[in-house]
């Protein structure tokens, strides 16, 4: 067949690969660089076959230690499949990935995780998020993070790995989620700031409980006053006072005026107002949660104190 036949540098190929497998890196750099000439000669630079016998070097020499050669083999191997495959392309991703790793070899932290940053979720999206290919990325992700103490933003990639997950195995497990993990979803979404997702599934957690338990069940509550809070978050002040009305008139029905939660809810609920710029509500809730605050803790209470700033706060709005 002769040395430049393609079944011939397949062949060679092959051979360098077992090399490379067994850690014999100097013997495995000398195949791949024969593959990657007669390749260049019979293919030409823009083929398939010569893109990835570049990959193939570039490997070799960040296996060698030697990040340099190995980031610029890589470069000119990612943009090469840019121009091949197109962005989005599994292999084009893969190799943008491993660039990525080299960036942080070399230093390079904002290349690096600007990269992985940019390949981690489109990954996942196509393979899910058990694929070793995904969890490959990830591992170099969490990596990066790691090595240049971004320990926010590993806590972050965390919970939305954790909240992917529990996601993943709602749909694998093909059942109704439970409270416990239609709780974590919830939480989780919050953590990374999805209000949204997190706002549905704190309505999910409560409708169950609206039917299992009532709407005067603690949980229930608990529950509307996380739906309340989210809407806050999202500030849409008017729906989190209706639902903040609705979390208070219960508050009182059951526990009376006095009791620790009531006065949160009524506390939370002139919070609300202020945030409409109804001051005018919000010091005539504030004094009704000062007054028994007052009755209950005493005036020295951090409680009783923090309530008479805001009284004063609303009432100086009120006035100017």
């Amino acid at each position: 067949l002769g040395e430049e036949h393609p079944d011939t540098l397949e062949a060679l190929n092959n051979l360098a690969y077992v090399h490379f497998q067994r850690t014999e890196y100097r013997t495995a750099l000398k195949q791949f660089q024969t593959a990657y000439a007669e390749g260049l000669k019979l293919f030409g630079e823009k083929h398939p076959y010569t893109v990835k016998a570049i990959n193939n070097l570039a490997n070799t020499y960040e296996a060698l230690g030697k990040h340099k050669k190995a980031f610029e083999l890589m470069e000119k191997g990612y943009a090469l499949m840019c121009d091949l495959y197109g962005t989005e392309h599994t292999d084009t991703l893969t190799a943008m990935s491993n660039l990525a790793v080299i960036y942080s070899e070399l230093g390079k932290k904002d290349e690096a995780m600007d990269l992985l940053e940019q390949v981690y979720p489109k990954i996942r999206k196509i393979y899910g998020n058990n694929h070793p290919l995904t969890k490959r990325i990830l591992d170099n992700l969490a990596d990066v993070y790691y090595k240049y103490k971004e320990f926010g933003r590993f806590r972050k990639l965390k919970r939305q790995v954790d909240e992917a997950d529990a996601e993943e195995a709602l749909k694998a497990n093909a059942k109704k989620p439970s409270l416990t993990e239609l709780n974590t979803l919830a939480a989780n979404c919050e953590k990374c700031g999805d209000y949204e997702k997190a706002l549905d599934y704190y309505q999910q957690v409560y409708d169950i409980r609206f039917k299992e338990l009532g709407e005067r069940h603690p949980d229930s509550l608990k529950t509307l006053g996380k739906i309340a809070m989210i809407y806050g978050k999202l500030d849409d002040h008017e729906k989190t006072a209706e639902v903040r009305e609705k979390v208070y008139s219960l508050r009182l029905e059951v526990l009376g005026e006095e009791n620790p939660d009531t006065i949160t809810a009524l506390n939370n609920l002139a919070v609300t107002y202020s945030k409409l710029g109804n001051y005018k509500k919000a010091v005539e809730l504030q004094e009704k949660v000062y007054a028994p605050n007052l009755k209950v803790y005493g005036e020295n209470d951090p409680g009783t104190l923090k309530s008479k700033e805001r009284l004063t706060e609303y009432k100086t709005k009120l006035d100017s």
